[in-house]
């Protein structure tokens, strides 16, 4: 008994510390490959005395090419629709575009927002001031590729303007790391259930042993 109350915490710290090292292991990889996609949602406000305008568009970009420490993609823009009061030249045109992004740089020293070192996994925030005014940006990131983020401008009596964009689509799975916790979550729960199980069996089987028939004392005759 002492035996099985040993093994099984052990054999359960062993499973735990081989699940993080895939974790760990797989978040230093990339996540894509040649030919997989992102589909972004981008909603993009303005408000001013004169005019509120509201853009919405659909961005898609594909990964066309990787050389390391550079990422090559291709990008679409589509599916725009505005609303309200919009000034010539701030609607974005429909059409392809390209793109590249260092992938060995942490947010705050990247030129480009959709892809970053892939052992980010977090949020990036930044204020700064200006002539303009004030404005705030906050980035997401699940193993270096963008799954939400905001830039928000504050220029006071001019006005406000806040731009929207969010991961809606993706051939890459398991970007989101809240999956990872879920994941842990069910191994731990299974192990301990595990652990459980197989020690309320060793007790009943202990319990319900018959006890061996004593003998009668031998008699010398």
């Amino acid at each position: 008994m002492k035996i099985t109350y040993i093994l099984i915490p052990l054999l359960l710290l062993l499973a735990l510390v081989i699940f993080t090292t895939i974790i760990v292991g797989e978040t230093q990889q990339l996540a894509y490959k040649p030919g997989d996609y992102f589909v972004y949602k981008v909603k993009m406000t303005t408000i001013s005395a004169n005019l509120t305008c509201t853009i919405e568009a659909s961005i898609r970009i594909e990964i066309a090419e990787i050389n390391l420490p550079r990422v090559y993609y291709n990008g679409v823009i589509k599916d725009v629709k505005t609303s309200g009061e919009c000034p010539p030249g701030s609607i974005p045109s429909p059409g392809n575009f390209t793109g590249s992004a260092r992938i060995d740089v942490k947010p705050e020293e990247a030129s480009d927002i959709f892809l970053i070192d892939p052992s980010y996994s977090d949020e990036y925030k930044n204020s700064t001031e200006s002539a303009l005014g004030t404005t705030t940006i906050s980035f997401k990131y699940s193993r270096g590729v963008l799954i939400s983020g905001s830039i928000d401008m504050d220029m006071g009596v001019m006005g406000k303007s806040s731009i929207k964009i969010d991961l809606v689509e993706s051939s890459v799975q398991g970007l989101i790391p809240r999956f990872y916790g879920v994941y842990l979550v069910i191994v731990i729960i299974g192990l301990i259930l595990a652990t459980l199980i197989v020690a309320l069996v060793y007790i009943y089987r202990r319990i319900t042993r018959p006890s061996p028939t004593s003998r009668p004392p031998l008699t010398l005759h």
